[in-house]
């Protein structure tokens, strides 16, 4: 294998940034006392028809986390919940990068930038919260001299 060697500072829209600021997001959750998780869709067969499943998987490692994990806080969530976090289309996936539980259930939504604002629409916030969910913004900041600077935000509708 050769040697691959990229610069970050010249990284602007790549999917290496976006995994950077989610990193450090997850970081920053786990600071203020959230148990984090990733959602992940998958395809399913019952009988002789495919269904798509939801899973929350653990983000990276965590200490202190319940031994039952994800598969048992799917439990917490309605029907109504599990549907939303699935989501319409299966070939995306979920619509918010983590979901995270500390005083409520938060769907957590990741923006890096290197400056500036974080561009892009946001997943559909007024059904979030009309389904119980604090939907929560989470904007990296990614300095020159590689310093981060963290600001997260619920999101109201």
């Amino acid at each position: 294998m050769e040697t691959w060697e990229v610069n970050l500072r010249e990284i602007r829209h790549n999917p290496l940034v976006g995994g950077i600021g989610e990193t450090v997001a997850f970081y920053y959750l786990i600071r203020h006392g959230f148990s984090v998780y990733r959602p992940i869709k998958i395809l399913c067969t019952e009988g002789h028809k495919f269904q798509h499943k939801l899973l929350l998987i653990q983000a990276y490692a965590q200490s202190g986390l319940p031994k039952w994990g994800g598969n048992r806080l799917m439990k917490t969530l309605t029907e109504k919940q599990r549907e939303y976090l699935t989501g319409s289309d299966w070939i995306r996936g979920p619509r918010w990068d983590y979901v995270a539980f500390r005083d409520g259930i938060y769907l957590v939504e990741v923006r890096t930038t290197r400056g500036g604002s974080p561009f892009g629409s946001y997943p559909d916030i007024s059904e979030a919260r009309a389904l119980g969910f604090k939907p929560l913004l989470i904007i990296v900041r990614l300095s020159e001299n590689w310093n981060v600077i963290v600001t997260a935000k619920e999101l109201s509708s």
